[in-house]
């Protein structure tokens, strides 16, 4: 059959027709009838003659918007539409399928898309209606037609069930508050008849607005920055304001706004009191609740431990929580002390224990065991809280037990061996019996191509309502070199990390990660731009005083040191198994400083001598890391968790002023008056002052560095920096998705 019109390649969003050519004799009529109704649409008259067919195809189902899919027993059998369907799967990118055949799925296909709404062309009476409704195109605010069903008798058109008046209010409540929100047209699935089944199992999935979200990007703690209330009502989420500073923020579902938690600036990492009234969450070594109604300042429930990895508020207002790598606390929210509510086990790379999450209703708690190593991995594990006996329950973190007796829980898609801040995974449910601690089935796909560390851009309610972020696209690295007469792009693709200039001011060293691959070091030269990769499965590298050799971390290796013109062996400085990483050289090159995990504690900073030989020697307090020395070796300036950035008098640290209460990664710059340094993901600097005492100045904002990671930047002597920025090149929304879980049934 010809072909009627030629395919869009504009700018606007436009859909990507996956179909079998034996079928374009319903399919032509029916993209006509799309494109007169102002649907711009790709199918394959986009390819030009002598074009690279499959990069075309690909190209053009990566820009889309949706992606239309005729299902059909030709389309089945296709290996072109098997091939762009499973590509759009492994994207996230919103498919509506059309069956024009009573047919089945298959094996592959039936994972990917049971979870999506399907539309049924000869059995739906208002099928061109909610096809438009699924793209996106509804422009009418009017209630669509009802759908016809087909019961379980085998009969068609028989009387269909209403929902209660109570409820089908509260559903027309719900909805009209997210179409007054975002409009008909913002609306990326939507085909809920409000008066259907008791039993409702359309999926509907929404776009929804959360300024300013973007802790989910924070990669070196996996805990979710979202949580939905018990009740299912309201998200509270961390939001950054333009200058970096967390707060916390409150959307409920049935307005348009989010609120500003006052009195919440610095939160992170939010919990929900069991009857939905308070909010719990860390700040700066506290943690703290507030009323979820305002009007009263934040109060302290207790003290806590550098680094946090999130809480669970338990009925009889005990809170369960983690902090460091260590086991699981639990404290009143009345306060008293603390008491151990588990025991770390015995791995050889360490362990701790993250992201309680209390069963309701029973004496059961759920937590994430991380696990160390070149392998690192989370294990969901379930502990019974009146015996203490504990069971390993499956691979993945963030686990949320919900109403229908399911745990739902993120996990990698992914090596491990990526940045950690552009990790994404997909989420799962598993049926679980709290009685037992046994999962009583299989584990089922719920949705994939999530954000965050392994996917963990994520809250579910307990009835089973999900919020989620879609993978942000591919991201960009870029390394930028910052001089006084502007800023120049050195290289671009992959992802870049602790990029250091040499002394002489001629190379930079980098770590790299490209997608799928082990870390490596590569050496770029600042002039002709040419880069050489120096070692694989290395990271963090750190030049020596004469630029002959750096020393890098390899992981369950330790910290070894390597010749640049490999005219000696590649050495081990310091053996270690755990997380290590060189800081500087001093003294002339014959002291190492570095800070390390040792024997499953926190981050200490050490220095180590190749003069005497003798063991590393701590130098700083526990949770002291990154540091940076002055060039006459008398101060330092060292992140302390969670206090932010302090500056002392060096090694003996007796003199201490603190310059921020936040941020990390501090680099002293080329004259020693100037400190840089990482707040979330902005570069900044502030001017330091030491003469009888310490006197900082007011900061400046230097750079915009995209993600948030470990350490991005370093400085040379003339002031030149370089940085690394990883940016995403398609911008995705947050996504409510209600009634998915018929997948479970």
């Amino acid at each position: 059959m010809e072909k009627l019109f030629p395919a869009y390649t504009g700018n606007e969003p436009y859909v990507f027709v996956c179909y079998a050519h034996e079928d374009s004799e319903i399919v032509y009529p029916e993209i006509v009838w799309l494109r007169e109704q102002g649907t711009n649409l790709w199918y394959d008259e986009g390819i030009s003659a002598g074009e690279n067919w499959r990069g075309a195809i690909g190209d053009s189902l990566l820009g889309s918007s949706h992606v239309l899919f005729y299902i059909s027993k030709r389309s089945l059998k296709s290996d072109h539409c098997n091939r762009e369907i499973n590509l759009a799967l492994d994207e996230g990118k919103a498919i509506v399928p059309v069956y024009l055949d009573d047919i089945e799925l298959t094996t592959d296909l039936k994972v990917g898309l049971n979870r999506v709404h399907a539309l049924h062309r000869d059995q739906d009476a208002s099928y061109h209606q909610h096809l438009l409704n699924a793209l996106g195109q509804s422009t009418s605010a009017v209630e669509p037609p009802p759908i016809r069903h087909t019961q379980d008798t085998g009969q068609e058109n028989q009387p269909r069930q209403k929902i209660s008046p109570g409820n089908a209010s509260k559903l027309i409540y719900a909805v009209a508050g997210l179409l007054v929100a975002f409009g008909a047209a913002a609306i990326y699935l939507f085909t809920l008849p409000i008066e259907q089944s008791a039993n409702l199992t359309t999926n509907v999935r929404v776009p929804l607005q959360l300024d300013g979200w973007e802790d989910w990007k924070l990669g070196n703690n996996p805990t979710p920055s979202i949580v939905f209330s018990p009740d299912g009502k309201t998200i509270v989420y961390v939001a950054r304001n333009a200058v970096g500073t967390s707060s916390l923020r409150v959307r409920h579902l049935d307005v348009i706004e989010t609120i500003e938690l006052a009195g919440t600036e610095g939160a992170k990492q939010p919990f929900f009191s069991p009857d939905s009234r308070w909010v719990g969450y860390f700040d700066a070594g506290l943690m703290k609740r507030i009323s979820l109604s305002g009007g009263t300042p934040p109060s302290i429930i207790t003290n806590v431990d550098i680094q946090t990895y999130g809480a669970s508020w338990g009925p009889d207002d005990r809170i369960y929580y983690a902090e460091g790598r260590s086991g699981l606390k639990s404290i009143l929210v009345s306060g008293g002390n603390p008491l151990v509510a588990t025991q770390l086990g015995v791995a050889e790379f360490g362990e701790s224990h993250r992201m309680p999450h209390h069963v309701p209703d029973h004496q059961v708690l759920l937590l994430s065991i991380f696990i160390g190593g070149p392998q690192i991995k989370h294990e969901i594990w379930a502990l019974n809280l009146a015996t203490g006996k504990r069971r390993y329950l499956i691979d993945g973190l963030a686990p949320t037990y919900i109403d229908s007796g399911h745990i739902v829980y993120a996990k990698a898609d992914i090596g491990t061996d990526r940045p950690r801040e552009v990790i994404q995974g997909s989420l799962w449910a598993v049926p679980f019996d709290p009685g037992s601690m046994i999962l009583t089935g299989p584990e089922l796909s719920i949705q994939n191509a999530v954000a965050g560390r392994e996917g963990n851009a994520f809250a579910v309610s307990r009835s089973g309502t999900l919020i989620y972020l879609p993978m942000q696209g591919q991201t960009i690295g870029e390394l930028v070199l910052l001089e006084p007469s502007g800023s120049r792009i050195l290289a671009q693709g992959p992802l870049f990390e602790h990029p250091q200039i040499s002394n002489d001011g001629k190379s930079i060293a980098v770590t790299v990660t490209e997608e799928g691959e082990i870390p490596s070091i590569l050496i770029y030269d600042i002039e002709s731009g040419a880069s050489r990769q120096f070692s694989t499965g290395a990271r963090f590298p750190l030049w020596s005083p004469d630029d002959q050799s750096i020393t890098y971390t390899r992981a369950g290796v330790g910290l070894i040191n390597q010749q640049l013109d490999g005219s000696e062996p590649v050495e081990t400085v310091v053996p270690h198994q755990s997380m290590i990483v060189p800081d500087a050289w001093i003294n002339q090159g014959m002291t190492l400083l570095y800070h390390a995990i040792i024997s499953g504690r926190d981050y200490s900073a050490y220095s180590f001598s190749l003069e005497s030989g003798n063991e590393p020697r701590e130098i700083f307090t526990p949770g002291s890391v990154l540091m940076s020395i002055t060039t006459d070796e008398r101060w330092a300036a060292v992140c302390s968790m969670p206090n932010g950035i302090e500056v002392g008098s060096f090694p003996d640290m007796t003199f201490v002023a603190s310059a921020t209460d936040s941020g990390c990664a501090p680099h002293w710059g080329n004259d020693d008056k100037r400190l840089y340094y990482q707040d979330f993901n902005k570069l900044w600097a502030v001017g330091v002052e030491i003469k009888e005492g310490i006197v900082f100045g007011k900061r400046e904002l230097i750079a915009e560095l995209g993600y948030p990671g470990i350490s991005l930047f370093d400085i040379d002597k003339n002031g030149r920096i370089v940085f690394a920025r990883h940016k995403d090149t398609a911008p995705k929304p947050p996504i409510l998705m209600m009634n998915w879980m018929s997948i479970l049934e």
